[in-house]
């Protein structure tokens, strides 16, 4: 059949349906631009947020978190959850968030391990660090402490570098485990200070710890918040802190880089969601950090930790953790430190 103007049914038929179907898509854009709107303006009401921490319960990253998470709380008028999933070096919590929705409503108190560490040392960590999460917020920066034994009979940086130089690999320096801030800052240091000691790796902090005491090792690493109450005990002898000026929780401890030019290793701790979130939820999230952070009480207690407040924003802390990644990555190559 043909229609006026010559047009057959068929190409009629076709047109007819070509704009039907270019209607129908206009209105599919419609709904989902209007579902996305109507997220935005929703979030944060329709569920619980909640807070992966990729350690177990008691550490620093711990306590930052259930510190934040009180804080967000107020502000957002949401409940925000700490949910700790340790093991693996952080790895499983990591990439639990990794996996999760990207709707805000899962985020991390990340810290160097499971985002600037683990992906250059485990073959299989099970998410990408540099593409898998979108920063939100630095939350604090804390110092490590270089403690040796009482027992050791190292008294000072000065004087670990020289009985280190005298008999190489004859002091031990415990770690938190293989690839973790404490092993890396020992595998700095020795390199920086041009000695070799050797490495004893532990399945965290505590038995580290425990052994520092007892002697069974003579030097660690660890971030001064846990590490306090054991120098101020005299249980173990301050050597150093890792920040380019000393702490004001320890001032009289000098930092190591008065007696090694450059030395810096910080721990960090921020929070991250995954990639693909909802810029909007993003803003929102980063502005509760920050005013959590801004709270006279809060930073108290943060800084009664030996660590220094931070929030310094989503654009800033995404530009710090690639020049923190690039950093560990160098090292760890040269180390030549790898886990199956």
């Amino acid at each position: 059949m043909i229609f006026p103007g010559g047009i057959p049914m068929s190409r009629f038929a076709s047109c007819l349906l070509s704009r039907r179907g270019f209607h129908l898509s206009l209105a599919a854009i419609a709904v989902a631009c209007a579902s996305g709107a109507a997220m935005a303006q929703d979030y944060p009401q329709r569920q619980t947020i909640r807070m992966v921490v990729p350690f177990a319960a008691g550490g620093t990253t711990d306590v930052l978190a259930r510190l934040v998470s009180q804080g967000m709380t107020t502000g957002l008028g949401q409940t925000v959850i700490v949910d700790n999933k340790g093991g693996a070096g952080g790895n499983i919590g990591a990439a639990d968030v990794a996996r999760s929705a990207a709707d805000g409503y899962t985020i991390m108190m990340a810290t160097p391990g499971p985002l600037a560490i683990n992906q250059y040392i485990y073959a299989k960590p099970g998410y990408n660090a540099e593409k898998d999460f979108v920063a939100i917020n630095n939350v604090a920066l804390v110092t490590n402490v270089l403690m040796a034994s009482n027992q050791s009979g190292i008294r000072s940086l000065e004087d670990l570098i020289a009985k280190a130089k005298a008999n190489p690999e004859s002091i031990t320096f415990g770690s938190a485990g293989m690839g973790s801030t404490s092993h890396l800052a020992g595998e700095m240091l020795q390199s920086a200070a041009g000695i070799e000691m050797t490495h004893v790796p532990y399945k965290g902090v505590a038995p580290a710890m425990n052994d520092l005491l007892s002697g069974q090792i003579d030097v660690m690493f660890d971030n001064l918040p846990t590490a306090l109450a054991h120098i101020k005990d005299g249980k173990v002898v301050a050597l150093g802190v890792s920040s380019l000026q000393p702490n004001g929780a320890i001032p009289q401890t000098p930092a190591i880089a008065s007696v090694v030019p450059g030395y810096e290793v910080e721990s960090w701790f921020g929070i991250v969601g995954p990639a693909g979130m909802p810029a909007s939820a993003v803003k929102q999230l980063e502005q509760s950090i920050g005013d959590a952070l801004s709270n006279p009480d809060l930073r108290k207690r943060i800084e009664g930790l030996g660590a220094r407040v931070d929030g310094s924003g989503s654009q800033a802390f995404a530009e710090f953790i690639a020049v923190e990644q690039e950093k560990f990555k160098k090292l760890i190559a040269d180390a030549q430190i790898r886990m199956e």
